[in-house]
Order: C-alpha cells, then sequence, then structure tokens
C-alpha cells in the first residue's frame, strides 16, 4: 500500500530510538496516530517485505539450481574428458558450450523473476483499487446513515404534541 501516510523505510534502515531509550513499544505509540491505523501500516510493510523476499528467494533457488547443473555438468566433462583421453581442443570447445547453456539460463530465470516481479506489482496495484473502493463505500454508507438519522429526527419532530408542523399544533 505505497503511497498512503508515512514512507516506509526500507530494511536495515528503520528509524532508531534517541539515545538511551530503548526500542518504543505500543504504550510509547506516536500521539495522535491510531493503534489500528499503526498496525496497518506495519502490515503493510511486513506484506511489501515479504513480497520482495519471496522474490529474491526465487531467484536465489534459481541461480543455486542452475549453478549446481553447471557443476554436475563440468564434473562429468572432466571425468569423460579423462576417461576418453580428449584433446585440450575438445574440453575447450565443451567448456564454452557449458558456459553459453549457462548464461542462456541464466538469462531465462531473471526473465522469470522479472515477470514475476511485474505481476505481483500488477496485483499490489488491483488491490490498492479495491481497497480505495471500498473506503469509498464505507464513507458514502456512514453519509447515507447520517441522512437517514437526520430524517428520523425530523420525523419525530413533526409527530411530537408541541412539534408545530401538524394541522393541531399551531398557535
Amino acid at each position: 500500500m505505497e503511497g498512503e501516510g508515512k514512507p516506509t523505510p526500507p530494511p536495515g534502515q528503520q528509524p532508531k530510538p534517541p539515545p538511551g531509550q530503548g526500542p518504543r513499544t505500543g504504550a510509547q505509540a506516536a500521539a495522535g496516530e491510531p493503534p489500528g491505523q499503526r498496525i496497518e501500516s506495519m502490515r503493510a510493510w511486513i506484506a511489501q517485505v515479504d513480497r520482495k523476499l519471496g522474490v529474491r528467494t526465487y531467484a536465489l533457488g534459481a541461480a543455486l539450481v542452475l549453478a549446481l547443473a553447471a557443476g554436475i555438468v563440468g564434473v562429468v566433462l572432466a571425468l569423460s574428458a579423462k576417461d576418453e583421453s580428449a584433446t585440450k581442443d575438445e574440453v575447450r570447445s565443451l567448456r564454452d558450450q557449458v558456459e553459453a547453456v549457462q548464461q542462456e539460463a541464466s538469462e531465462a530465470a531473471e526473465e522469470d523473476v522479472a515477470t514475476i516481479t511485474d505481476q505481483l506489482d500488477a496485483l499490489e496495484g488491483r488491490v490498492n483499487t479495491i481497497a480505495n473502493g471500498q473506503r469509498t463505500t464505507e464513507s458514502e454508507l456512514s453519509v447515507v446513515q447520517d441522512d437517514i438519522e437526520d430524517l428520523r429526527d425530523q420525523i419525530s419532530g413533526l409527530e411530537s404534541p408541541g412539534g408545530g408542523g401538524g394541522p393541531t399544533g399551531g398557535p
């Protein structure tokens, strides 16, 4: 929920408490900021960090799998070359092929991560739109409820004996 309230500090750069004081607790919450709003902003920040961590974990896992595959291929190629007495040119050619495959796999993983990041951004935008629509609807509902209450008060005033608006109530 970026763009609402105060900007969220990036991880590792959260504000530090004044010297001589420990971290603020719920009892020391900032004056004027309701606890519910503070909790909601913290939840949003945690969700944002969680999404970023998920994407990074996915990218790290993909890179690790690629590195393991490249290592295994390298070991197999080395053993094969040794057993079959391959020439240096053949080994060099195979090494170049492995590097090319590793580069292609790395680029594919980066594209996947970029696609996932774009999808997450789009979903976050949708959630923000829905949340804004919900807030607008709640606000409109509150106004309608206030109007109904005003009309009830007016009707009560007209029905009361001294209401002054009825056919028998005037001076």
